[in-house]
């Protein structure tokens, strides 16, 4: 009779040869091949611990072959799309084509004495998730600053991931306050809440959510932003207020811009308010602007100007700009900061151009 381990390794062997044949790819070279599943081994003899922030674990190598050299980062992380598409994110920030990347979903015993290997199950948040990147070592000579860099984002991703019911909570508490006096506002926020948008952190007061509570690894993925989040100026009335920052360009994974939005209401003893980072989901950011609460009224607004309700031609074209324009822009302007600029465009005299494809 097998031992556990021998047994498990017959498992893990099985289970990456059937991934294989599901994602039809070539089965690595064997040295390759068994450097994955002793780096998958070691991600589960030694699990990491159960809570916050802690759900993720990385083994990397660097491999030889003649004059051919490949990092192997082996990666364990829940069943969820946020971390691999944290990971592209990163790669793609940093333009780094990987030579391959591998994902092995797998379910584990509920046994904490015993450690076995399953084929995942659907009930996808019991499910883990064994991610191999290769990349190229004459790409990317330093392996530790990627096993670094990588580190950091997955750690930001668990800690957002883990922490967001608590901020969401938080944030549809904001959106009843607002809801008198900044009807629109509070119209957003509940749309940002129907998976419109990814939150990465949250502050309110002295409470940190998400990436915001580890100092450490917040500076690492975003630079200096806390820093320039406690250097803005107080809050002059409720509403949501979308703050371009200096490091908002300079986020380590983020595909799209990092957005600070502050959330300001009426609270027993003055104004309240919570600052918000993260972004809106890719759905969101195709979704028409003049569809889009708040920004619908900012549309209505700039249609009542003169030249769009005098002309057919500038009515179409400006909302066909506007729709397309980035809402973080939009949301941070005043309506009619817009027409000479859209004008503009639709005339083709301004060296900015906006493209939409489909």
């Amino acid at each position: 009779m097998l031992d556990p381990m021998r047994r498990l390794r017959a498992q893990l062997i099985d289970m990456l040869t059937e991934a294989a044949e599901q994602q039809q790819y070539t089965l690595p070279h064997p040295r390759i091949g068994a450097s994955l599943v002793h780096d998958f081994l070691q991600l589960l003899e030694a699990p990491p611990k159960r809570g916050r922030s802690s759900r993720v674990a990385l083994q990397s190598r660097t491999l030889s072959h003649d004059w051919l050299h490949r990092h192997i980062l082996c990666i364990r992380c829940p069943d969820q799309a946020f971390y691999l598409d944290a990971i592209k994110g990163y790669l793609q920030q940093r333009a780094i084509a990987p030579l391959a990347l591998q994902a092995l979903i797998a379910n584990e015993t509920d046994d904490p004495y015993a450690i076995a290997l399953y084929r995942p199950g659907m009930d996808h948040s019991r499910n883990i998730m064994f991610i191999a990147l290769h990349v190229s070592a004459t790409l990317v000579p330093d392996r530790n600053a990627l096993v670094s860099d990588l580190g950091a984002v997955l750690r930001a991703v668990d800690i957002s991931v883990y922490d967001f019911e608590a901020m969401s909570d938080r944030l549809r508490l904001a959106a009843e306050a607002l809801a008198a006096e900044r009807p629109e506002d509070a119209a957003l926020l509940h749309w940002m809440l129907d998976n419109k948008y990814l939150m990465f952190g949250l502050r309110h007061g002295t409470k940190r959510l998400g990436v915001l509570r580890d100092r450490r690894t917040v500076s690492r993925v975003a630079g200096t932003i806390l820093g320039e989040m406690d250097k803005l100026l107080p809050a002059t009335g409720p509403g949501l207020e979308w703050l371009p920052l200096p490091t908002s360009h300079q986020h380590l994974y983020s595909p799209a811009m990092l957005e600070v939005v502050r959330i300001n209401w009426r609270g027993e003893t003055g104004t309240d308010s919570m600052i918000m980072i993260g972004h809106f989901s890719r759905s969101a950011r195709y979704t028409n602007a003049s569809q889009t609460p708040m920004l619908e009224q900012h549309w209505k607004t700039l249609e009542e100007q003169p030249l769009l309700r005098q002309s057919t031609f500038y009515r179409r074209e400006l909302r066909t700009l506007f729709d397309r324009m980035p809402k973080p822009a939009l949301l941070s302007t005043w309506p009619t900061d817009w027409l000479v600029p859209l004008k503009a465009m639709a005339d083709l005299t301004d060296d900015t151009t906006l493209i939409a494809r489909y």
